[in-house]
């Protein structure tokens, strides 16, 4: 099974690395066949070179023949040096597009994961593990090539002529080689091993840069004193790792050691072979010295194949696995249907549990919103408000249950469709470090959007620049919370949509802004249906229809007068609120 599983493994990943379209990656493997039938043909060429060389000295020959021979020899090792060279050269464009390909792969793959994947620690772990495996499988293209298009021919023709020589020679190498393939197998495990074991520690890591050094944290860390405490934690992350990698780095070395005491035995047995086969006369001192400089450089060469080219294949396949694991995660799927947002959105008998979490967030809830409704979820925080909300917008599949609009099932849809006529904006809003305008018309692909932008930007009541960058990092200025609200805000607004959701719309408005707001909500919910999501009970008011939830369930809905007078939990969370402005 294990068998199975590693073929098919390294099939996967040659298919992503091989199917590059490059030329690049074409010149690069070209250049490593011709550098290797080269450096397989020095025993031919160093056999009629030298030899012709002894037999012109020994006959007193002019020094003009004496110079043909030398010459050859010369040219051939510049030749072989540059086209050695020119393979190096081509192997970094090569190793450029490979990145290039990978890291698309990821991002398309992770544009494609379901949302429920990024609350899992697991799926986490393993997107972290796919992004650690890019580099591994640009190591993967170099050993796999150097093995296919220059290790291989190279050994085939040699010992070709090795064999022809001495058969014995053969075998000399063969117990140099074989100890070293076999000792990669231990390293391949370690390396596997090892990438499992750091990744929670390399998540750690960054987490606890960024609360040390990121300017979100700043104010907060210097006032509470806690830059200590996350630095001992991050000492303490450190060390764990360090220890890791340290017992990695040891087991591997221990295994090299070994294998490096049996590779000198075999130095010195092909040595008495050379040094015998001459005295023996098998071979001319030409012979000879084609063969020995053959052998020498194939035992270098079948170290530096094993170590570093079936070494490196064994050592990325251990993260290589991790890659392929990545783009076998289950997708978000569905079918090419065009949600209608002019029918009713059924919701039925919804359930939704988040991963590792006993308690459901959502317990058999069950809503009818109707073509240009307004609806407000209200409720206690963790009431399953927000859960709901990305339920109906079909970023999170239910447990159980399901929604329909009008007769089509939304979860039963491909992504791009399901989110094609639907915006929003949630609780945990953000601008892009790009120009105001930029965050705003970023989901745009109509070619004139001018006036649309203006109408939107009226609405948010923003005063910045149209080609203000929002960054600070980028030479730009940093908004207010507020302000990022707002561009948020208009985000949304800006996307053409038929539902929208406003997920804590006013969280960060001051209440002088709140009233303002609230009349501006109306008219960027008008003509659409909506959902908005809010604590502010004074902004559930302009909904035409009031949810309260609780524990996961709907325990009351209706309009503001009509809650209000059945002194349930909504008259209980409105007057807590109220009482903080009338007392």
């Amino acid at each position: 099974m294990k068998t199975k599983k590693w073929f098919k493994t390294i099939i996967s990943v040659s298919k992503i690395v091989f199917t590059t379209n490059s030329i690049w990656m074409a010149g690069y493997c070209g250049a490593m066949l011709i550098s290797a039938c080269c450096s397989a043909f020095q025993v031919s060429i160093m056999n009629d070179s030298i030899d012709g060389l002894m037999s012109l000295i020994s006959e007193k020959a002019a020094i003009m023949n004496l110079m043909k021979p030398v010459l050859l020899l010369i040219t051939y090792f510049i030749a072989n040096e540059v086209i050695f060279s020119l393979a190096g050269f081509l192997s970094i464009p090569a190793g450029i597009m490979l990145e290039n390909k990978l890291y698309s792969l990821i991002h398309d793959k992770t544009k494609r994961l379901n949302l429920v994947c990024f609350e899992k620690r697991e799926s986490l772990e393993l997107i972290e593990k796919a992004k650690l495996s890019a580099e591994s499988a640009i190591n993967y293209f170099y050993a796999s090539a150097s093995i296919l298009f220059f290790s291989l021919p190279y050994f085939v023709i040699t010992s070709i002529i090795l064999y022809k020589a001495r058969p014995l020679l053969l075998v000399a190498i063969f117990l140099v080689f074989l100890p070293q393939a076999f000792a990669q197998i231990g390293r391949k495990r370690i390396a596997s091993q090892t990438i499992d074991d750091f990744v929670p520690y390399l998540r750690r890591e960054q987490y606890l840069k960024k609360e040390i050094t990121e300017q979100a944290y700043l104010k907060e860390n210097r006032l509470l004193g806690i830059v200590p405490k996350f630095r001992n934690m991050y000492k303490e992350n450190l060390y764990s790792h360090c220890m890791l990698e340290w017992e990695s780095k040891k087991a591997a070395c221990t295994i090299q050691i070994l294998v490096k005491i049996i590779t000198v035995i075999g130095y010195l047995i092909v040595f008495y072979i050379s040094i015998d086969s001459l005295l023996s006369n098998y071979i001319t001192v030409g012979t000879f010295a084609g063969i020995f400089s053959a052998i020498y450089r194939m035992l270098d060469f079948s170290e530096e194949f094993v170590r570093e080219s079936i070494g490196g294949l064994f050592e990325s396949y251990g993260t290589m696995e991790k890659f392929i694991a990545f783009l076998d995660l289950k997708e978000d799927s569905g079918e090419d249907v065009t949600i209608d947002y002019d029918k009713d959105i059924e919701v039925r008998e919804i359930s939704f549990s988040y991963p590792e979490q006993g308690k459901k967030a959502l317990d058999s809830v069950s809503l009818t919103i109707h073509p240009n409704e307004t609806i407000a979820l209200v409720g206690k925080n963790g009431s399953g408000k927000t859960t709901l909300a990305r339920v109906i917008l079909g970023l999170l599949h239910p447990t159980s249950g399901n929604v329909k609009v009008g007769k089509v099932n939304l979860h039963d849809t491909c992504p791009s469709k399901r989110y094609q006529l639907s915006s929003a904006m949630f609780q945990n809003y953000f601008c892009y470090k790009i120009s105001l305008k930029g965050n705003i018309v970023i989901s745009s692909e109509r070619t004139s959007e001018d006036e649309e932008y203006q109408k939107v930007k009226e609405i948010i009541d923003i005063d910045c620049l149209d080609e203000q960058i929002l960054s600070k990092d980028f030479g730009g200025i940093e908004l207010s919370g507020g302000n990022k609200q707002r561009v948020a805000m208009g985000r949304a607004i800006f996307k053409e949509s038929r539902f929208i959701v406003l997920d804590e719309p006013t969280a960060a408005i001051d209440p002088l802004e709140e009233n303002i707001l609230y009349s501006r909500i109306r008219e960027i919910v008008e003509g659409k249906t909506a959902v908005i999501v809010t604590h502010r009970l004074g902004l559930a008011k302009i909904a035409d229809r009031i949810v309260v939830m609780d524990e996961g369930r709907i325990v009351e809905h209706g309009t503001h007068e009509e809650l209000y007078s059945q002194m349930g939990e909504y008259y209980r969370l409105y007057n807590s609120q109220a009482k903080w402005y009338f007392n």
